[in-house]
């Protein structure tokens, strides 16, 4: 059995959408080979026109790969950066995993989110009469209001 059959591209993946890049197009096309034998082994097909190759800049999963790393489009940043401030306790669990989601794609977040929201109210309730504080914390426990 040919020595292809370990972990391609040095993972182990569920293969639904297949995203990779290397640093030299040789590179690139040695692991492309590699990747299709893999997928020939266990009779994958791949879709050609749902399909890229060679190309220096993919959108893949609402996010913007090159060489240059990942990014987040530019219309998710801005439907990040316009969420409405949470008024129910569900609201503030949803507006903090889009936060946690996408904080590492925007710049200062935590500064901006701050400022914008939560320096205009003192408190927030919801159905419950549950009163959350305007005090968040960020990663490293202190205050939003200090810098982290």
């Amino acid at each position: 059995m040919p020595s292809r059959i370990g972990p391609v591209l040095g993972r182990s993946s569920y293969i639904d959408d297949i995203a990779h890049g290397a640093k030299t197009w040789d590179q690139l096309c040695e692991d492309l080979d590699t990747l299709l034998y893999r997928l020939r082994y266990w009779h994958l097909s791949v879709r050609l026109p749902k399909s890229e190759f060679g190309k220096r800049s993919i959108p893949y999963l609402s996010h913007e790969n090159s060489a240059e790393g990942i990014r987040a489009t530019p219309k998710v940043v801005k439907g990040v950066m316009d969420l409405p401030f949470p008024k129910s306790h569900k609201g503030v669990l949803s507006f903090l995993g889009s936060l946690n989601y996408y904080h590492k794609f925007i710049e200062e977040l935590w500064w901006q989110q701050s400022s914008n929201n939560f320096q205009k109210t003192r408190y927030v309730r919801d159905e419950t009469s549950l009163e959350l504080m305007n005090h968040s914390y960020c990663s490293k426990g202190k205050s939003l209001r200090r810098q982290c």
